[in-house]
Formats: C-alpha cells, structure tokens, sequence
C-alpha cells in the first residue's frame, strides 16, 4: 500500500510539473509576441521598435529598466517596467561596477527615458561633479539640441544652479496648477530628468536638502530624477542621504536578487540592462531625440 501511494504521489507531481512546464513555456510564448508590439522605451534592444527610430507621436506609459527572472525558471524573462512619469528616483547603484558599467547603464536609461516622449517632450540636465558622465550623453550637447539646453555641470557652484533651477520650476508648475493657469508656462512644458553622477559626493547638506525637495515635490510637477552611487557605511551619519537612498528605486550593476513580490513571496532575480551590444543604436536614437541628426 505504502508503495502504491508512493507511485501515486510522484504520477501527481510528474503530471503536475508538466502541466506547470506547459503553462510557462505558453507564457514564454505570450510573452515573445507581446514584445513585439512594445513601443521602444518599453522593449527589448532586439526589437523593432529600435531600428530607424523616432521620436512618438504620444509618450510611452512606461520605461524598461531591466528583466526579472524566477529561481524555478531561469530562462524565462519578464520585462520590469515603471510607470512614467516616475514616482521614485532611479538609482544605479555603483557598489560593484564592472568595468564602468554604471556609466553604460545610465545611458541607456536615459536613451530609454527619452525614447518614451515625444520630440521635445523630456529635457535632460546632467550633474558630474567626479566626471566619466558627461561624455557619455555628447550626443545630447550638440549645438542645436533640443535635449541638453544647459551644460553639464562639473562644478560645485554649476551643480547647485542645476538644483535651484529645478527647484524654481517645480515651485512655478505647483502655482501654476493650483491657480489653473497651466497655459501660464507658454511652450515650456517638457519634463525634466536630473541626472546626478556619483551622489551624494561633493555636495553639501543644502545641495542635498534641494535634491530632496526634488524628489518629493518633482514628480508631480514633471520632474523626474536618475542617480548613480554607493550608500556605503560612511554615510550612515546623513539620515537626509540614507533616506533619499531607502526611498529610490535600487538598480544594481549585477544579477541581483533584492525584488519580491509581497502578495505571492516570489523573490525575483534582477538582470540589469546595460545597452545593447551595438552602441551606435544608443547613438542615433540620443541624436534623435536631440534633434540634431546624424552629423
């Protein structure tokens, strides 16, 4: 008897797990052709949605910022998309950094991030204090562009005209909104992305306290912000530093298995997306959106 159940228990669990086998490789399927009709920001590098690209008509309602991956599935990729405009700061976190992977990283963040609006539609400022960022995102700084209006800021004093500047536009769309006087702003109604490389290094506690008023305040005002770092032990004695860093959004350079889902207890395995492996994608799609074409 004791044998019999045994047969029973494994015909079950044999006829089970081909039934789940059954169900993942139709997601897998699903999945693949789902894909194909994803608006660029939101699909793989391999798709077409990425050759010849221009600027939409309309803006994405979401950004790819990697693929998620169960233990029981490892070859099955899920997109992981954030709705846009973001509610939290992204965060690249820079504790390992594969041979400069977080510069990589951020690009094509903000190729995606720019790929989701319409032409004009994202304006991008870039704060580099340490440097490697900058020239990364050349191709949004050309003569012309209707990206990068402002220079990078490489220095302190540039680094908090950034901040105050994105402060003053948070403030004005706020009473903007409240007075229902939206048509106020003229044709000044693009978003914005703050990207800041290797926060929180040389900046003070005021630059720090503008960036956090950003982050509460920006979002809803179109304001949207992308940060590379490492919270390290050090900063343990800035609670406005910990907290901006507990409350974004964690995007590490490696495999990394920090997601799970509350409702099922599913811990996901994040795979970073770092680009494609054809950088000249990158390049036309930034020149695009830029404005400024292929020369």
């Amino acid at each position: 008897a004791s044998a019999a159940a045994e047969r029973e228990h494994a015909d079950l669990v044999g006829r089970a797990r081909e039934r789940h086998d059954g169900d993942l490789r139709q997601l897998a399927a699903e999945l693949a052709e789902y894909e194909t009709r994803l608006p660029a920001a939101m699909a793989p590098w391999t798709s077409a949605a990425w050759r010849g690209w221009q600027p939409p008509a309309l803006p994405a309602p979401a950004v790819r910022v990697g693929e998620l991956h169960v233990e029981e599935a490892p070859w099955l990729a899920f997109p992981m998309l954030l709705a846009l405009p973001l509610a939290r700061p992204l965060w690249v976190d820079t504790r390992t950094d594969p041979g400069g992977a977080a510069v990589r990283k951020v690009r094509a963040l903000v190729t995606r991030l720019l790929a989701a609006y319409p032409a004009g539609g994202l304006e991008v400022l870039v704060v580099d204090l340490t440097g490697g960022l900058a020239p990364s995102l050349a191709a949004l700084a050309q003569p012309g562009s209707r990206v990068m209006t402002t220079p990078a800021a490489t220095s302190v004093a540039a680094a908090g005209a950034v901040l105050d500047a994105l402060v003053r536009r948070v403030d004005l769309v706020q009473m903007a909104r409240s007075a229902g006087a939206m048509d106020a702003l003229g044709d000044d109604v693009a978003d914005r992305l703050l990207v800041l490389h290797d926060f929180p290094t040389a900046l003070d506690d005021a630059a720090v306290g503008r960036l956090r008023h950003l982050v509460d305040e920006g979002p809803s005002a179109g304001v949207q912000v992308l940060l590379t770092g490492e919270h390290s032990p050090v900063l343990d004695g800035s609670p406005l530093v910990t907290t901006l860093f507990r409350e974004s959004m964690r995007l590490p350079l490696e495999p990394d298995d920090h997601l799970a889902d509350g409702w099922t207890g599913t811990q996901w395995r994040y795979a970073p997306d770092l680009g494609p492996d054809d950088a000249g994608v990158l390049d036309g799609v930034l020149r695009s959106a830029a404005g400024t074409g292929w020369t």
